[in-house]
């Protein structure tokens, strides 16, 4: 009897496979390592030079930790700053591919509706469209993480002045 290819990952398999790169792609830890890699000065002027300056280096989640390190060791690549910043990357692109179209459309704020030749798939499955929409997913996560880096600058900003100034105001309670 002829031994059957695998023909890919089952509908369960892939997933659970979703559902850990869905919570992958949410991973600040992950998304502010690969921050330098994604915020470029050519698109964001000076407002990547600070965004690509937060990038958290230590995580609680030992196994995404792993899943960066282990792979440098393996590869024989010197654990750098900009290795782990590339391999970041890597990581976030192929934790997108594994997502599904109304997963990413939810992400970016898409509230359209899709066209249904996209409807239920993952982006994985979709050829040249998927190297596409992973890229608007990238730019919408580049947006946010410069919108939280000008968030803390204010932030920054603020504190100064109030250091300058004095006691912050009050807040007042609604009645």
């Amino acid at each position: 009897m002829a031994k059957e290819e695998n023909k890919g990952p089952t509908p369960e398999e892939q997933r659970k496979q979703r559902d850990y790169s869905l919570e992958r792609t949410k991973s600040e830890y992950l998304i502010s390592l690969a921050a330098p890699q994604l915020v470029s000065k050519e698109v964001y002027g000076d407002l990547a030079n600070f965004a690509q300056y937060i990038p958290r280096y230590h995580t609680e989640d030992e196994s995404l930790y792993n899943e960066l390190e282990g792979y440098m060791r393996e590869k024989g690549l010197v654990n750098t700053n900009e290795t782990l910043q590339k391999r970041a990357l890597e990581v976030l692109i192929s934790h997108l591919s594994n997502l599904t179209v109304e997963d990413i459309a939810e992400m970016v704020g898409f509230k359209g509706k899709l066209n249904p030749e996209y409807s239920g798939k993952y982006i994985i499955e979709l050829g040249e469209d998927a190297q596409k929409i992973v890229a608007v997913a990238l730019g919408d996560i580049s947006d946010k993480m410069v919108e939280t880096s000008l968030a803390i600058k204010r932030g920054q900003r603020v504190n100064s002045l109030e250091k300058i100034l004095g006691k912050p105001a009050e807040t007042e309670n609604p009645k």
